[in-house]
């Protein structure tokens, strides 16, 4: 005798032994009640996945309002007309132009964004019936940048100030990548070494 037959008897207060003699001699399968509808819809939402920003949405959405001005500027100077469509091929073009650790930067930027929603978003109780996924540990060129931003930041700003000229936040990008690119292959081990023990503590 099955469980749906057993909860089918108790739900019409029937003996169980008649309903399975009943089943067996009509050939009559009885199966599981459906769940309702409401438990279904939960359970859909629960499941509805969030939805995940990539590291150049994350970068357009962030340099836009500078990118916005600058071209603004530049097609008041020319003459030119002035759009969104300009602003998003000056946005794709300064995306291009970044290297490949500056992408990465953003890439894990909006890594950490999409983490942060997506738990905020489940259940603890999916959380624990789900595996937790390994953490993306900094590599040492992220090391380098998170010790340096500010000491070239600020000597960005200073020697924008000396010589009139306006200060752009992502010209901090770039110079951290040639500040990078100009270390020595012992110095770049260093950092890269620094990023192995953080590895072998977590």
């Amino acid at each position: 005798m099955n469980a749906s037959i057993t909860l089918f008897a108790e739900n019409f207060n029937i003996d169980p032994e008649e309903v399975n003699k009943f089943c067996f001699a009509n050939n009559i399968a009885i199966t599981k009640v459906k769940k309702e509808k409401k438990e279904k819809e939960k359970k859909e939402k629960k499941e509805k996945k969030v939805k995940k920003i990539s590291g150049y949405f994350l970068h357009n959405s962030e340099v836009r309002q500078e990118i916005t001005k600058e071209v603004k500027e530049k097609c008041d100077k020319s003459g030119t007309e002035f759009n969104q469509r300009v602003v998003l091929t000056a946005l794709g073009a300064h995306w291009s132009n970044l290297n490949s650790e500056e992408k990465e930067i953003w890439n894990l930027k909006a890594k950490e964004k999409n983490d942060s929603e997506m738990s905020s978003s489940v259940t603890s109780d999916d959380e624990s019936e789900k595996p937790k996924k390994p953490k993306r540990l900094p590599s040492g060129y992220i090391l380098h940048n998170s010790e340096y931003r500010a000491i070239i930041t600020k000597e960005l700003k200073e020697k924008a100030e000396k010589s009139g000229e306006k200060f752009l936040t992502q010209s901090v990008l770039g110079a951290l990548g040639t500040h990078w690119k100009e270390l020595s292959d012992e110095e770049r081990n260093m950092w890269n070494d620094k990023s192995k023990e953080i590895a072998d503590i977590e």
